[in-house]
């Protein structure tokens, strides 16, 4: 061990005794999750410090040269400390600033969470036994958290912007899972590594070492979906670890449960109902449109009139077919760094998107609100976007009512899952060789492009319009593969096909 114990080696050793071992004795694999909270975090800081105003900077190279800087200033009788980082023994414990009022310490850190957690309490308890134990006790340890009725007009306002919270009465409250901290940590890190997989490890992000304590053959029986989280551990702890041997034991489910495993496990077909499928494709009609959005909540806000944590839909890929023969028309946008995309999401959709059109999606709860929202908030296209959003046609419905299936979809209904099922070996659509590779990716990326430099701007753009442009195509082939399959007449408005079937009724009596 060539390191300090810091605040988020507790927040891993509440969360999982694995990964804290796993993150303390190895160098963590990075992930697009840790990098985007540590952006929003440095943001969040540099507001809350703003707020406090000025203070002698103690950053340094390692926890010790930290606070040696910060005992070197207060015995000079700086009353005012930026970055400091208290040590004791093994353990440091690091805050954003300390103001000394004559009275005691007060502590400050931010929180990229809209209100004080049980971790933000566990993090205070821990800050406040190593300060203390390190002879600076805080007579106060203040969580700054966003308020989300703040609404942005112009600059930030940072006193508007957060919520101090004084975590110092809570301490006891996280006082025993601090000292189990304090007792253990350094003993665990010398023992052999115990993996008990549970559903912390998939919240509130897959772990990084998921893979690694699985230690089994992917895709296994963890990665079947439609099973409760404790059932599937609480089997996979019992010796149930490939697809096989789960639906070996399908017996121990739950009835809905072990029905579902047998669906998908028993064979290796495409399943298609064709006639519920045909009853659903025929409700479509041309111009039909294949329209997915993404969006981003960030702590602090983007956009004038937003407020924290406020989802705004940043990016649209349409591709248009007009007619059965005509080519698909791609249509998609990314605003300008710094600026509102949400007006301009609105004007341009309701010219691209055909009058009277079908409008498919792919889990239509995203883009429902994001269109309900832009109607509301954009009189002039109202309207137009009211109508898109009350036609929206949503083809997971499909899959989530299991009229298509398949044992490589794995009781999945995501588009990632459902599209390589459909088109087996088709690389054109493969998410897992691009750069952002699920909305949560997307959302992440997108917030940091606002505040990089241009050229990593562009470099992101150009990942996420490579993204987003895929679930549209992915959505235009598997309706016309669909259609091909089945047989379904899709084309012409119900009241256009009564007419014809009257007319072909008349030619009938006439022969």
């Amino acid at each position: 061990m060539d390191r300090l114990f810091d605040n988020s080696d507790l927040t891993r050793f509440r969360h999982c005794p694995t990964l804290f071992v796993r993150a303390a004795t190895s160098s963590a694999p990075d992930s697009e999750a840790s990098e985007y909270r540590r952006s929003q975090y440095a943001l969040l800081k540099e507001q809350l410090l703003a707020l406090l105003g000025d203070g002698e900077d103690c950053a340094a190279d390692t926890p010790e040269q930290s606070f040696a800087k910060f005992r070197a200033a207060a015995e000079r009788g700086v009353k005012a400390f930026n970055n400091v980082t208290f040590v004791d023994g093994s353990f440091c414990a690091s805050v954003d600033a300390v103001r000394d009022r004559g009275e005691g310490l007060e502590f400050f850190y931010t929180k990229t969470t809209p209100k004080a957690t049980d971790s933000a309490v566990a993090k205070a308890a821990y800050i406040d036994a190593v300060a203390s134990k390190s002879g600076y006790p805080p007579i106060s340890i203040s969580v700054a958290v966003c308020n989300r009725s703040y609404v942005r007009r112009g600059a930030i306002v940072p006193d508007k912007l957060f919520k101090l919270v004084d975590l110092k009465p809570r301490v006891e409250e996280a006082r025993r899972v601090v000292e189990d901290f304090f007792a253990n940590a350094e003993r665990l890190v010398k023992e052999p590594i115990t993996c008990d997989m549970a559903v912390k490890c998939e919240r509130p992000d897959k772990c990084e070492y998921y893979a690694e304590c699985a230690a089994v053959p992917r895709p296994c029986m963890l990665d079947f979906h439609g099973i409760d989280g404790p059932t599937t551990y609480k089997l996979f702890a019992s010796g149930c670890k490939s697809l096989d041997d789960l639906l070996d034991n399908a017996h121990l489910l739950k009835p809905a449960q072990a029905a579902m495993v047998r669906m998908y496990l028993t064979d290796d077909k495409l399943h298609i109902d064709e006639q519920r499928v045909r009853a659903f494709l025929e409700k479509l009609h041309y111009p039909m449109c294949f329209l997915d959005f993404e969006a981003c909540q960030p702590a602090l806000p983007l956009y004038n009139g937003t407020r924290p944590f406020m989802q705004i839909p940043f990016q649209y890929s349409l591709h248009v077919k007009r007619t059965q023969y005509s080519e698909l028309e791609h249509y998609q946008y990314l605003p300008k760094r710094g600026e509102d995309p949400r007006p301009e999401i609105a004007r341009r959709l309701s010219n691209q998107i055909p009058h009277a059109a079908s409008v498919v999606v792919f889990s239509k709860g995203l883009e429902c609100k994001v269109l309900g929202t832009l109607a509301t908030r954009y009189r002039t296209f109202g309207h137009k976007l009211s109508l898109v959003r009350n036609g929206i046609a949503d083809l997971q419905e499909l899959f989530a009512s299991r009229a298509i299936y398949s044992r490589a979809m794995l009781g999945s209904t995501s588009l990632k899952a459902v599209y390589p099922a459909l088109f087996p070996g088709d690389k054109s659509c493969d998410y897992s060789i691009l750069d952002v590779r699920n909305g949560a990716e997307a959302m992440r990326l997108f917030t940091r492009a606002q505040y990089a430099d241009a050229e990593e701007c562009e470099r992101f753009y150009q990942y996420l319009y490579t993204y987003c442009g895929k679930d549209t195509l992915s959505l235009a082939r598997m309706v016309t593969m669909l259609v091909a399959v089945t047989g379904a007449q899709v084309g012409q408005r119900k009241s256009h096909r009564k007419r014809k079937k009257k007319v072909e009724q008349k030619e009938e009596e006439t022969v």
